[in-house]
């Protein structure tokens, strides 16, 4: 944020119209997709510290989180299991306002997808 200027008027406007543009795409393709299942993270859990060492790799790798809430987007992270010993899950991402349905997908992932707990921290 540092090396980030801080917007001008104009560009804060044409920023906010950017918005405003993804935002209607996006409504327009939820009309026919209502529900979006997609990775919490591109990369598997990461070691403990890593945002310490390599932030870069670690902002990298949550780029999945990111539109949802720039756009304004319900989502939920929901478990899905275990692999290799390592909690995984996925996001499901609803229209906006429509919580309800984020929810409703995430207690039906999590029901056919139990989580087994605890979690060892190894």
């Amino acid at each position: 944020m540092a090396g980030t200027p801080e917007p001008t008027l104009p560009e804060w406007m044409r920023l906010l119209a950017a918005k405003a543009t993804h935002q209607r795409a996006w409504a327009g393709w939820m009309r026919d997709w209502p529900l979006l299942v997609i990775p919490v993270s591109a990369e598997p859990p990461f070691e403990q510290g890593l945002d310490e060492t390599d932030f870069a790799r670690v902002f990298k790798a949550q780029g999945p989180l990111f539109p949802t809430v720039h756009l304004g987007l319900p989502s939920v992270a929901v478990p899905t299991g275990l692999a290799d010993g390592l909690p995984m899950g996925v996001q499901v991402v609803a229209p906006r306002w429509r919580e309800d349905l984020a929810l409703a997908a995430a207690e039906a992932i999590e029901a056919a997808c139990p989580m087994p707990t605890p979690v060892d921290p190894r």
